[in-house]
C-alpha cells in the first residue's frame, strides 16, 4: 500500500472514530437522563410510562450503544495497525529497557482483556428490596393501599414555600395491557384482537397508514398517547375490560 494511500484511509478511519465516539456520547446521555427509569419517571412525570425516541426504548438504545461501541472497538484496532510503526518509536523512546517494555505491553493487553470480559463472569448480588420511595411517600400522605385501589400520582403541584405536594387520583384496577413504542398496529391488532380499522379509527390515523408502522413514530406524527392504546385495546379487543 501507498503511503499516500495508507495516509488517506488512516484520515477516514480517524473522522469514523471521532464520530462514532460522539455518538457513544450522546446515546449515553439520552439513556441516562431522557430515558430515564420507571422510579425517576414517578418523580418527574408523576407516572409510570413508556419513553421512547424514534421510536426506541432505553433498552433498545442500550443495544445500539453496545454495537457503537463494538464499531469503535474495531476502528482503534485499525488504527492501532496502521501506526504500528509509530507506537513502537513512542514505546523504544520512552520505555529504553526491552524487559521493560515487554512488561508494560503485556500487563497493557491483559488489563483490556479483563476490562472487557468481565461481566461475562460477574455473578450480581441479590438483597430483598425494603418498600419502594412511591409506597413511603403514599404512606406519608395516609394513602391506604390495597389490591381494590389503585393510585395514581398526578405530577407534583409547587407551593408557594417551594415545597411540593403531591396530588393523588384514585381509580378501579384495569386489565394490564403491555404495549410498547416499538410494536406495530399490526401487532396490536393481532395480539389483543382489535380489528385494525377500528383502530385506525379510534386513534384518528387514516386508512393509508400501514399495519406495519412503529406506535413510537405514529404517536408522534397523529398525537396519541399509549393510554389512548389501552383504552382501544380494552373497550374493542378480546382482552381486558369493557
Amino acid at each position: 500500500m501507498s503511503a499516500n494511500r495508507k495516509n488517506k484511509l488512516n484520515f477516514y478511519i480517524d473522522i469514523a472514530m471521532f464520530i462514532v465516539m460522539g455518538a457513544l456520547i450522546g446515546i449515553g446521555i439520552l439513556i441516562k437522563y431522557v430515558l430515564i427509569p420507571g422510579q425517576k419517571q414517578w418523580l418527574v412525570y408523576g407516572d409510570n410510562m413508556e419513553l421512547t425516541f424514534w421510536g426506541l426504548d432505553r433498552h433498545q438504545w442500550g443495544t445500539i450503544h453496545l454495537v457503537l461501541g463494538a464499531a469503535l472497538f474495531v476502528l482503534l484496532v485499525l488504527h492501532i495497525i496502521f501506526h504500528w510503526k509509530t507506537i513502537k518509536c513512542f514505546f523504544r523512546r520512552y520505555i529504553a529497557t526491552l524487559h521493560v517494555r515487554s512488561i508494560v505491553s503485556v500487563v497493557t493487553v491483559l488489563l483490556f482483556i479483563l476490562l472487557a470480559i468481565f461481566p461475562a463472569f460477574v455473578t450480581p448480588e441479590k438483597e430483598p428490596l425494603d418498600r419502594g420511595e412511591g409506597r413511603r411517600m403514599l404512606e406519608n400522605m395516609n394513602v391506604e393501599i390495597s389490591d381494590s385501589i389503585r393510585i395514581k400520582l398526578k405530577k407534583p403541584k409547587k407551593l408557594e414555600s417551594g415545597d411540593l405536594e403531591m396530588e393523588i387520583e384514585r381509580h378501579q384496577p384495569k386489565s394490564e395491557i403491555e404495549i410498547q413504542g416499538s410494536m406495530t398496529l399490526g401487532d396490536v391488532s393481532r395480539q389483543f384482537g382489535v380489528d385494525l380499522s377500528v383502530l385506525k379509527k379510534e386513534l384518528d390515523l387514516p386508512e393509508s397508514v400501514s399495519s406495519n408502522e412503529r406506535l413510537g413514530r405514529l404517536r408522534k406524527r397523529y398525537s396519541f398517547t399509549m393510554g389512548d392504546v389501552k383504552t382501544v385495546v380494552m373497550e374493542h379487543g378480546r382482552t381486558g375490560e369493557r
